[in-house]
């Protein structure tokens, strides 16, 4: 607990464009198959974890434990026949992620690969319209706030639960999440995603100089 009260305390004093850096991971855990009779393949269980440095207003992403395209097996139940049926699926996974946000540019990057394809996006950063509740809890030592929102992806719309912390003043979290006020420890969004933020690190020394991504193809704004 003392070791967190020093953090809070620093966060406070230091100036509001952190010129510090901070860093840690995110870890992303599929919860559930696709229907309420389905159950995950052994692959699909392993969470993706995400390097994450925050450094002079920009933020960087980056997958680190990818396996790309593979072969599962899914076990389905039917009730009906009371029987368990097995079927060979092909995983089409992303083998390589990168996710920058630089606040100062307004600018959001993506560069991912899948199935051997490689592709390159740029955008104005999205906006999200978050309602933050009264409801509060400890992650890692950090005292959180829970907010809702929506999330746009041009596709589907899906709602949004994000634990943040006021007291680190970095206004981000993972994947295009950001905008509250205060650093996003967890986010979730029922069977899609569910991201925990961990081994929380500063430097007030470090100086980490996050690259653009340099190829791009521009995309219109994601509406939320």
């Amino acid at each position: 607990m003392k070791k967190v009260v020093l953090i809070i305390l620093f966060f406070i004093s230091m100036p509001t464009s952190f010129s510090q850096t901070l860093r840690g991971i995110y870890i992303n855990q599929t919860l559930e198959g696709v229907g309420d009779d389905s159950k995950l393949s052994e692959t699909s269980k392993i969470p993706k974890v995400y390097e994450y440095v925050f450094h002079d207003n920009k933020s960087s992403q980056k997958l680190i434990n990818s396996r790309g395209t593979t072969v599962d097996t899914l076990i389905q139940k039917y009730e009906k026949y009371d029987i368990l049926v097995e079927s060979t699926i092909k995983t089409v996974g992303i083998s390589k992620s990168t996710i920058i946000k630089d606040f100062k540019a307004n600018t959001y990057l993506r560069n991912f690969e899948s199935d051997g394809t490689e592709t390159y996006t740029q955008q104005p950063i999205p906006l999200y319209e978050w309602t933050i509740t009264n409801e509060t809890k400890m992650i890692n030592g950090f005292n959180c706030k829970k907010a809702t929102t929506n999330m746009n992806t041009g596709r589907r719309t899906f709602n949004v639960e994000a634990w943040f912390c006021e007291d680190v003043p970095i206004n981000d979290g993972p994947i295009s999440l950001n905008g509250l006020p205060g650093f996003i420890f967890e986010a979730s969004s029922g069977k899609i995603f569910n991201f925990k933020f961990k081994n929380f690190t500063f430097s007030e020394t470090e100086k980490t100089i996050i690259e653009p991504i340099k190829t791009v193809v521009k995309l219109e704004v994601l509406k939320n």
